[in-house]
């Protein structure tokens, strides 16, 4: 599956511009995407904005969490260090970067990537099933 850019938010945010291409970097050398790194660095822009919003939604819903990962996972980043890298890199920066602080947000991110992880995870189960039935139906 190739990684489809859709709509790409408004540029007047530099703090999540910033952190998509540090995420965009993070990512870097663990998937294969027909994409520039500019380009997945948009893309990546869209997933943060809406890892923002969740954080900042009343009332707090930690499903967006899910959502991002699994947009990941569709979009061909599907390997264990996507993982990794995206929630060590979500947790380290994007509040900062987004320009909140405090403790409620910092909480609602924990959340927020706790979702983050079962969502990829499930996402990567369910692909490799769908993998496999197609391999079973060309045998």
């Amino acid at each position: 599956m190739t990684v489809v850019l859709g709509r790409i938010p408004p540029r007047h945010d530099t703090g999540l511009d910033r952190f998509a291409a540090a995420w965009a970097g993070a990512l870097a050398g663990t998937s294969y995407v027909p994409l520039r790194r500019v380009e997945i660095g948009h893309w990546l822009r869209g997933l943060a904005a809406r890892l923002v919003a969740a954080v900042r939604s009343e009332p707090f819903r930690a499903e967006p969490g899910y959502e991002v990962a699994a947009a990941l996972v569709e979009g061909d980043f599907a390997v264990p260090e996507v993982l990794g890298r995206s929630i060590e890199i979500i947790s380290d920066r994007l509040l900062a970067d987004a320009g909140l602080s405090g403790e409620a947000y910092q909480k609602r991110l924990t959340r927020l990537l706790g979702t983050f992880a079962i969502g990829f995870s499930w996402s990567l189960h369910d692909r490799t099933l769908d993998q496999q039935e197609e391999i079973r139906k060309a045998v």
